[in-house]
C-alpha cells in the first residue's frame, strides 16, 4: 500500500513537472514565432500592424545622468499645428547602445532611469484620433525586455509583448500587448539628439 502511494505521488509530480515544462516551451515557442513574423520597422498588436519609417530623439540631464527620449513614427509631421505621426511609439532609454544589449523595463514611470533600464511610454496604431496606449504609472503590470542587436552597421531594437493600457492611471479598462522592431544606423547613435525626423535603416 505504501509503495502504491509513493508511486502515485511520483506520477503526480512528474505530470506537474511535464505540464510546467510544456507551458514554458509554449511561451518560448510563442515568442520565437513572434520574432520571426514581426516585420522590420513595424509595430504590432492582436488587432493590427503598422509600419514605422522615421525616428528622432533628444536627451535630458536627470539626477542619475543622461536619459534619451526616442520617438519612432510612420509619418513626418507637416507642422507644429499638425502633429499626426500616424503609427508611432515613444521610448525612454538610459543610454544609446554601442553593442548588443538587453534593457529591462522600469516597473514605474520614474524617467530618472537606472543603468540598463528603459520605459515604453506610449504608442498608437493608426492616425490622429486612433486609440492611444500608455505605459501606466503603476508597478504591477507585465513588462518586457528591450533587445538591441548590432549587425552590418545597424542597431535593431526589438520588444515582444509589452503591455500597454488605455490610460496612464486608474481607471484602466483595457490593456493590449505591443511588439515592435525598428532599426537605426549605428553611426547615427552618437549625438545627444537628432532633432529632425530621420529615415530608419532598412
Amino acid at each position: 500500500m505504501k509503495a502504491r502511494k509513493i508511486l502515485m505521488w511520483f506520477m503526480a509530480t512528474m505530470l506537474t513537472l511535464f505540464s510546467c515544462s510544456e507551458n514554458l516551451n509554449n511561451d518560448v515557442n510563442d515568442e520565437d514565432e513572434e520574432l520571426t513574423t514581426l516585420a522590420e520597422n513595424s509595430i504590432k498588436t492582436d488587432y493590427g500592424t503598422g509600419e514605422l519609417n522615421y525616428y528622432s530623439y533628444t536627451s535630458y540631464a536627470l539626477s542619475n545622468g543622461e536619459v534619451f527620449d526616442i520617438t519612432i513614427v510612420e509619418k513626418k509631421p507637416t507642422s507644429f499645428q499638425n502633429l499626426d505621426y500616424g503609427n508611432y511609439i515613444r521610448i525612454f532609454i538610459k543610454d544609446l547602445p554601442t553593442q548588443d544589449k538587453i534593457y529591462q523595463h522600469r516597473p514605474d514611470a520614474n524617467f530618472d532611469l537606472e543603468d540598463g533600464e528603459y520605459f515604453l511610454t506610449n504608442a498608437r496604431i493608426g492616425g490622429s484620433g486612433s486609440q492611444e496606449w500608455y505605459g501606466p504609472y503603476i508597478n504591477t503590470r507585465t513588462t518586457a525586455e528591450l533587445s538591441v542587436t548590432f549587425a552590418n552597421g545597424v542597431a535593431t531594437f526589438t520588444v515582444i509583448d509589452a503591455e500597454l493600457s488605455d490610460n496612464y492611471v486608474a481607471p484602466i479598462s483595457s490593456t493590449e500587448k505591443f511588439s515592435l522592431r525598428f532599426s537605426i544606423n549605428a553611426s547615427e547613435l552618437v549625438n545627444s539628439n537628432v532633432s529632425t525626423f530621420t529615415d530608419l535603416a532598412n
